[in-house]
């Protein structure tokens, strides 16, 4: 991520914020903000927050009777929904809210596989 603020750009407040969910076991996240600022009087701030679906979430859902898979593409889909729903025009919105769903699908349907394959190694061993 890259903030630059010019010169001429005083009195001006600027916010860098990147979120990471991790979905697998052993999934890592990369960061790095970097601001540029050359101006005497402005504000800015970066931040970075890296995380995986807590066990409580999952637990709120399940003791209200949803399977830990609905589950977690319901937490997944709502972090990324955040950023979707900011868009200010709501046909890019709409799309890209379809192709996060797709997209989701595909990455829990392969992590899915996954832990089917460990599994049945397991089993065999």
């Amino acid at each position: 991520m890259y903030a630059r603020k010019a010169r001429g750009a005083q009195r001006t407040d600027a916010r860098q914020l990147s979120r990471a969910l991790l979905l697998a076991p052993g999934g890592r996240a990369h960061a790095k903000p970097s601001l540029q600022i050359v101006a005497d009087d402005v504000r800015c701030t970066h931040g970075c927050t890296v995380a995986e679906l807590a066990g409580e979430e999952l637990f709120y859902f399940a003791a209200r009777g949803v399977g830990p898979e609905a589950a977690r593409e319901a937490l997944t889909y709502s972090f990324a929904a955040e950023v979707v729903d900011a868009l200010p025009h709501p046909g890019l919105a709409a799309r890209a809210r379809g192709a996060v769903r797709e997209a989701l699908r595909e990455a829990l349907a392969a992590e899915r596989a996954r832990r089917a394959t460990g599994a049945a190694a397991a089993a065999e061993e």
